[in-house]
Protein backbone atom coordinates (compact mmCIF):
# COMPACT_ATOMS: atom_id res chain seq x y z
CA UNK A 1 0.00 0.00 0.00
CA UNK A 2 1.66 3.56 -1.07
CA UNK A 3 1.73 6.30 1.77
CA UNK A 4 -0.17 9.13 0.47
CA UNK A 5 1.31 12.31 -0.77
CA UNK A 6 -1.66 14.49 -0.72
CA UNK A 7 -1.01 16.18 2.97
CA UNK A 8 -3.91 18.59 4.37
CA UNK A 9 -3.19 22.13 6.24
CA UNK A 10 -6.58 21.80 6.93
CA UNK A 11 -7.60 18.29 8.34
CA UNK A 12 -10.13 16.51 6.50
CA UNK A 13 -11.77 15.64 9.96
CA UNK A 14 -12.14 19.53 10.43
CA UNK A 15 -13.79 20.73 6.83
CA UNK A 16 -15.37 17.30 6.52
CA UNK A 17 -18.27 19.31 9.07
CA UNK A 18 -18.28 22.18 6.05
CA UNK A 19 -19.56 19.38 3.52
CA UNK A 20 -22.94 19.47 1.83
CA UNK A 21 -23.69 15.73 2.83
CA UNK A 22 -27.28 16.62 0.87
CA UNK A 23 -25.77 18.45 -2.17
CA UNK A 24 -22.49 16.29 -1.86
CA UNK A 25 -20.30 19.07 -1.99
CA UNK A 26 -18.21 21.72 -0.31
CA UNK A 27 -18.36 25.20 -1.61
CA UNK A 28 -15.77 27.29 -1.32
CA UNK A 29 -14.48 30.89 -2.83
CA UNK A 30 -11.10 31.84 -4.61
CA UNK A 31 -9.95 35.12 -3.36
CA UNK A 32 -7.06 35.86 -5.71
CA UNK A 33 -9.23 34.42 -8.56
CA UNK A 34 -12.49 36.24 -7.46
CA UNK A 35 -14.37 32.56 -8.28
CA UNK A 36 -16.93 30.25 -6.42
CA UNK A 37 -17.00 26.78 -6.99
CA UNK A 38 -17.03 23.07 -5.29
CA UNK A 39 -15.57 20.23 -5.04
CA UNK A 40 -17.14 16.96 -4.30
CA UNK A 41 -15.05 15.47 -1.71
CA UNK A 42 -12.73 17.31 1.28
CA UNK A 43 -9.68 15.15 -0.10
CA UNK A 44 -8.44 17.67 -2.40
CA UNK A 45 -9.66 21.15 -0.63
CA UNK A 46 -6.97 22.73 1.77
CA UNK A 47 -4.19 20.43 0.92
CA UNK A 48 -0.99 19.91 -1.26
CA UNK A 49 0.98 17.59 -2.60
CA UNK A 50 4.15 16.47 -0.11
CA UNK A 51 3.27 19.69 2.26
CA UNK A 52 4.30 17.11 5.50
CA UNK A 53 7.64 15.68 3.76
CA UNK A 54 10.63 15.92 5.24
CA UNK A 55 14.19 14.30 4.82
CA UNK A 56 15.03 11.52 7.01
CA UNK A 57 18.58 10.35 6.89
CA UNK A 58 18.41 11.38 2.92
CA UNK A 59 15.26 9.57 2.48
CA UNK A 60 11.84 10.93 1.88
CA UNK A 61 9.86 10.64 5.12
CA UNK A 62 6.26 11.33 3.80
CA UNK A 63 4.91 9.58 7.12
CA UNK A 64 6.30 10.94 10.63
CA UNK A 65 4.50 14.49 10.48
CA UNK A 66 1.19 13.04 9.42
CA UNK A 67 1.42 9.83 11.93
CA UNK A 68 1.88 12.74 14.39
CA UNK A 69 -0.93 14.96 13.34
CA UNK A 70 -3.14 12.21 13.63
CA UNK A 71 -2.37 10.95 16.46
CA UNK A 72 -2.62 14.36 18.67
CA UNK A 73 -4.66 15.82 16.68
CA UNK A 74 -7.51 13.92 13.99
CA UNK A 75 -7.55 10.43 15.76
CA UNK A 76 -10.26 12.17 18.31
CA UNK A 77 -11.17 15.15 16.61
CA UNK A 78 -14.61 14.16 15.89
CA UNK A 79 -15.52 12.70 19.38
CA UNK A 80 -14.44 15.89 20.76
CA UNK A 81 -16.29 18.34 18.16
CA UNK A 82 -19.71 15.99 19.00
CA UNK A 83 -18.98 16.92 22.88
CA UNK A 84 -18.76 20.58 21.85
CA UNK A 85 -21.55 20.81 19.61
CA UNK A 86 -23.94 19.59 22.31
CA UNK A 87 -22.18 22.30 24.86
CA UNK A 88 -23.65 24.65 22.39
CA UNK A 89 -27.21 22.97 21.95
CA UNK A 90 -27.21 22.44 25.56
CA UNK A 91 -25.49 24.80 27.83
CA UNK A 92 -26.59 22.93 31.33
CA UNK A 93 -24.44 19.92 29.75
CA UNK A 94 -21.30 21.73 30.77
CA UNK A 95 -19.20 18.92 32.66
CA UNK A 96 -15.32 18.26 32.32
CA UNK A 97 -15.74 15.97 28.96
CA UNK A 98 -16.68 19.88 27.54
CA UNK A 99 -14.15 21.48 28.79
CA UNK A 100 -11.69 18.48 27.65
CA UNK A 101 -12.43 18.93 23.90
CA UNK A 102 -12.41 22.38 24.15
CA UNK A 103 -9.13 22.46 25.18
CA UNK A 104 -8.20 19.34 22.59
CA UNK A 105 -9.59 21.68 19.69
CA UNK A 106 -7.51 24.77 20.87
CA UNK A 107 -4.47 22.87 20.56
CA UNK A 108 -5.84 21.60 17.26
CA UNK A 109 -5.89 25.82 16.33
CA UNK A 110 -2.49 26.66 17.93
CA UNK A 111 -0.68 24.75 15.62
CA UNK A 112 -2.68 26.05 12.20
CA UNK A 113 -0.53 28.90 11.21
CA UNK A 114 2.59 26.18 11.24
CA UNK A 115 0.99 23.84 9.10
CA UNK A 116 0.20 26.48 6.56
CA UNK A 117 2.45 25.83 3.11
CA UNK A 118 3.11 29.96 2.91
CA UNK A 119 3.92 30.20 6.45
CA UNK A 120 6.29 27.26 5.97
CA UNK A 121 7.65 28.66 2.92
CA UNK A 122 8.40 32.20 4.20
CA UNK A 123 9.99 30.61 7.58
CA UNK A 124 12.35 28.44 5.43
CA UNK A 125 13.22 31.42 3.28
CA UNK A 126 14.31 33.57 6.43
CA UNK A 127 16.40 30.38 7.86
CA UNK A 128 17.92 29.96 4.53
CA UNK A 129 19.23 33.80 4.25
CA UNK A 130 20.46 33.53 7.83
CA UNK A 131 22.10 30.29 7.52
CA UNK A 132 24.14 31.55 4.25
CA UNK A 133 25.03 34.80 5.68
CA UNK A 134 26.19 32.33 8.31
CA UNK A 135 28.34 30.37 5.82
CA UNK A 136 29.23 33.87 4.84
CA UNK A 137 30.96 35.21 7.55
CA UNK A 138 32.56 31.50 8.38
CA UNK A 139 34.08 31.37 4.86
CA UNK A 140 35.48 34.92 5.87
CA UNK A 141 37.46 33.26 8.81
CA UNK A 142 39.01 31.22 7.37
CA UNK A 143 37.05 27.98 7.87
CA UNK A 144 35.77 26.62 4.68
CA UNK A 145 34.90 22.99 5.40
CA UNK A 146 32.48 24.98 7.99
CA UNK A 147 30.92 27.07 5.35
CA UNK A 148 30.77 24.34 2.92
CA UNK A 149 28.92 21.92 5.58
CA UNK A 150 26.39 24.78 6.01
CA UNK A 151 25.47 25.41 2.28
CA UNK A 152 25.50 21.41 1.92
CA UNK A 153 22.46 21.45 4.94
CA UNK A 154 20.68 24.30 2.70
CA UNK A 155 20.90 22.62 -0.43
CA UNK A 156 19.71 18.87 1.20
CA UNK A 157 16.74 20.94 2.63
CA UNK A 158 15.39 21.78 -0.26
CA UNK A 159 15.30 18.54 -1.62
CA UNK A 160 11.55 18.87 -0.34
CA UNK A 161 9.04 20.92 -0.77
CA UNK A 162 9.50 22.63 3.09
CA UNK A 163 11.74 21.60 5.54
CA UNK A 164 9.45 20.56 7.92
CA UNK A 165 12.15 20.45 10.81
CA UNK A 166 9.33 20.76 13.13
CA UNK A 167 7.25 18.98 16.09
CA UNK A 168 3.28 20.47 15.82
CA UNK A 169 3.01 18.85 19.38
CA UNK A 170 5.74 20.53 20.98
CA UNK A 171 4.54 23.55 19.53
CA UNK A 172 0.86 22.85 20.94
CA UNK A 173 1.91 22.31 24.31
CA UNK A 174 4.46 24.74 24.42
CA UNK A 175 2.05 27.62 23.12
CA UNK A 176 -0.66 26.61 25.59
CA UNK A 177 1.67 26.38 28.86
CA UNK A 178 2.05 30.22 27.47
CA UNK A 179 -1.50 31.24 27.03
CA UNK A 180 -2.55 29.17 30.54
CA UNK A 181 -5.72 28.91 31.43
CA UNK A 182 -8.65 29.53 29.26
CA UNK A 183 -11.79 31.10 28.76
CA UNK A 184 -13.92 29.95 26.26
CA UNK A 185 -17.29 31.58 24.93
CA UNK A 186 -19.16 29.72 21.52
CA UNK A 187 -21.22 30.71 19.48
CA UNK A 188 -23.92 28.79 17.77
CA UNK A 189 -26.16 30.10 14.57
CA UNK A 190 -30.00 29.30 14.96
CA UNK A 191 -30.92 30.71 11.78
CA UNK A 192 -29.75 29.99 8.03
CA UNK A 193 -26.57 32.23 8.22
CA UNK A 194 -22.98 30.36 8.71
CA UNK A 195 -19.41 30.95 9.49
CA UNK A 196 -16.64 30.35 6.98
CA UNK A 197 -13.95 27.81 7.12
CA UNK A 198 -10.45 30.04 6.13
CA UNK A 199 -7.62 28.08 4.50
CA UNK A 200 -5.77 28.54 7.95
CA UNK A 201 -8.15 26.85 9.36
CA UNK A 202 -9.09 29.70 12.50
CA UNK A 203 -7.94 32.76 13.50
CA UNK A 204 -5.01 33.56 15.65
CA UNK A 205 -4.43 36.91 17.52
CA UNK A 206 -1.10 37.79 19.32
CA UNK A 207 -0.58 39.94 22.24
CA UNK A 208 1.62 40.56 25.52
CA UNK A 209 0.59 38.18 27.98
CA UNK A 210 3.85 37.33 29.50
CA UNK A 211 6.92 39.26 30.70
CA UNK A 212 10.13 39.11 29.07
CA UNK A 213 13.51 41.71 28.87
CA UNK A 214 11.99 42.36 25.50
CA UNK A 215 8.30 44.02 26.22
CA UNK A 216 7.92 43.79 22.46
CA UNK A 217 7.29 39.73 22.18
CA UNK A 218 3.86 39.01 21.47
CA UNK A 219 2.50 35.25 21.45
CA UNK A 220 -0.83 33.35 20.67
CA UNK A 221 -2.94 34.93 23.24
CA UNK A 222 -6.53 34.39 21.46
CA UNK A 223 -8.04 31.75 19.15
CA UNK A 224 -10.77 31.33 17.03
CA UNK A 225 -12.13 28.03 15.46
CA UNK A 226 -15.28 27.94 13.23
CA UNK A 227 -16.15 24.18 14.22
CA UNK A 228 -18.90 23.66 12.30
CA UNK A 229 -20.46 26.04 9.52
CA UNK A 230 -22.92 26.30 12.95
CA UNK A 231 -20.89 26.71 15.68
CA UNK A 232 -17.75 28.96 16.99
CA UNK A 233 -15.24 28.73 19.54
CA UNK A 234 -13.36 31.42 21.11
CA UNK A 235 -10.78 30.45 23.16
CA UNK A 236 -8.87 33.28 25.31
CA UNK A 237 -5.96 33.00 27.55
CA UNK A 238 -6.94 34.72 31.12
CA UNK A 239 -3.97 36.15 31.17
CA UNK A 240 -5.54 38.67 29.39
CA UNK A 241 -8.02 39.89 32.15
CA UNK A 242 -11.74 40.91 31.71
CA UNK A 243 -12.57 37.22 30.18
CA UNK A 244 -15.40 34.73 30.89
CA UNK A 245 -16.62 31.58 29.33
CA UNK A 246 -20.21 31.24 28.09
CA UNK A 247 -22.49 29.70 25.15
CA UNK A 248 -24.20 32.32 22.73
CA UNK A 249 -27.07 31.33 20.60
CA UNK A 250 -27.91 33.63 17.58
CA UNK A 251 -31.66 34.03 16.59
CA UNK A 252 -31.13 37.03 14.88
CA UNK A 253 -30.94 36.81 11.05
CA UNK A 254 -28.09 39.65 9.97
CA UNK A 255 -26.68 39.01 13.05
CA UNK A 256 -23.58 41.62 13.73
CA UNK A 257 -21.96 39.12 15.62
CA UNK A 258 -21.95 36.46 12.77
CA UNK A 259 -20.61 38.86 10.43
CA UNK A 260 -18.12 40.30 12.51
CA UNK A 261 -16.69 36.90 12.91
CA UNK A 262 -17.00 35.95 9.13
CA UNK A 263 -15.00 38.83 8.96
CA UNK A 264 -12.16 38.01 10.79
CA UNK A 265 -11.84 34.42 9.06
CA UNK A 266 -12.42 35.94 5.49
CA UNK A 267 -9.32 38.24 5.92
CA UNK A 268 -6.98 35.39 7.54
CA UNK A 269 -7.77 33.50 4.63
CA UNK A 270 -4.85 33.92 2.03
CA UNK A 271 -6.45 32.22 -0.77
CA UNK A 272 -9.87 30.05 0.11
CA UNK A 273 -13.11 30.04 2.12
CA UNK A 274 -15.34 27.32 2.28
CA UNK A 275 -19.03 26.56 3.89
CA UNK A 276 -21.39 24.05 3.63
CA UNK A 277 -24.22 26.26 1.58
CA UNK A 278 -23.71 27.80 -1.54
CA UNK A 279 -26.54 30.83 -0.91
CA UNK A 280 -24.46 31.81 2.07
CA UNK A 281 -21.16 31.26 0.96
CA UNK A 282 -22.16 34.28 -1.39
CA UNK A 283 -23.50 36.23 0.50
CA UNK A 284 -21.10 36.40 3.12
CA UNK A 285 -18.45 37.09 0.79
CA UNK A 286 -20.19 39.94 -1.47
CA UNK A 287 -21.05 41.58 1.97
CA UNK A 288 -17.30 41.33 2.32
CA UNK A 289 -16.52 42.46 -0.55
CA UNK A 290 -18.01 45.71 -0.12
CA UNK A 291 -16.93 46.44 3.32
CA UNK A 292 -13.25 46.53 1.55
CA UNK A 293 -14.39 48.59 -1.20
CA UNK A 294 -16.08 50.74 1.52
Amino acid sequence: MSTPINHHHVSQCHSRLFFNEEDKKIYYYDKVLDKFDFKLTTKSIFSEDYANTKLENNQFDHKSLEDELNQNFEKDFDRHAKNIIELAEDPTKNNESKLESLYYIACYALIADVRFPENKRNIDNSYDSLMLETARKVRLLGDEEQASAIEKSIADSKKTKYSNVVHYTNIAASRLRKMGDLDFNIYRINTTEAFLLPDIGCVQMRDRINNYINPYIQEVAIIGIPLTDKVFVFACSKKLGDSSSGVTTINDLNSGIVKDINGQLFESALKTVATKDEVQLKKIVNEQKGSVQQ
